[in-house]
């Protein structure tokens, strides 16, 4: 696959630029950092719930709204998992991580987190 971009456009002269490419991106690739680390993305189901890694945390009532996302923080070395707002980055909830597989973690083992708080 390299060899056929070579020959046909990453190993070619640009015809606007008059660059090549590959040697242009060789030297920009000295100055590129690592993307920060997101954290993983799911939705949130009509019954409040959003699964992660086969384990379903329940969010305080009235989080679901259609197409409505969250990111998923979790700390293994703290044990706690965090979800987030996607598009308002508001902390929405906090569970401990789930041991094993199949479990249903709800709102009364760890502390719920007023809907209205703003980004962190």
């Amino acid at each position: 696959m390299d060899q056929c971009l070579d020959r046909t456009g990453n190993g070619q002269v640009h015809e606007t630029t008059k660059m090549i490419p590959a040697f242009v991106f060789n030297e920009e690739r000295k100055y590129l950092k690592p993307a920060p680390e997101l954290g993983e993305i799911e939705i949130v189901r009509k019954n409040n719930v959003v699964m992660y890694r086969q384990n379903r945390y329940v969010m305080p009532h009235g989080t679901y709204q259609p197409g409505r996302n969250v990111r998923i923080e979790a700390n293994e070395d703290t044990g706690i998992i965090e979800f987030y707002d996607l598009k308002t980055k508001a902390l929405l909830m906090q569970h401990t991580i789930a041991q094993g597989l199949a479990s249903v973690y709800a709102i009364r083992i760890l502390k719920e987190i007023n809907l209205q708080n703003g980004p962190r």
